[in-house]
């Protein structure tokens, strides 16, 4: 040990045979492994988009896209709800005016509307 510390470490045949033993790239991933850090199957939404489409699946409601557009912006309905999104915010439309609203908030105002 002192003799790596103080720079005196030289590799031997021994040491770099261990080490290319540890690196193996091509090996499958243990059981516990997979179970850990592993999401294979399991869709991760990437954008706030498909996060909204996950929510509103999973709580029945249809999320899809409108002909219709705002200042240039994609409307979508969410149930009975037009709605648009702007850098990771929901705007939903109440009334005429477009207010800005949390999502599982837009959810809820769509499962009771």
């Amino acid at each position: 040990m002192n003799h790596a510390v103080s720079g005196k470490f030289t590799a031997s045949v021994d040491n770099l045979q261990y080490s290319s033993n540890t690196t193996d790239h091509n090996r499958k991933p243990t059981e516990t492994e997979s179970e850990r850090g592993s999401f294979s199957g399991i869709a991760v939404p990437t954008t706030f988009r498909d996060l909204v489409e996950k929510k509103a699946q999973e709580c029945g409601l249809l999320f899809c896209i409108t002909q219709r557009r705002f200042d240039g912006k994609q409307i979508y309905s969410l149930g009975p709800l037009m709605v648009y999104i702007e850098r990771g915010v929901i705007f939903v439309n109440e009334q005429g005016r477009w207010a800005p609203m949390a999502l599982q908030r837009a959810i809820e105002m769509a499962l009771n509307s």
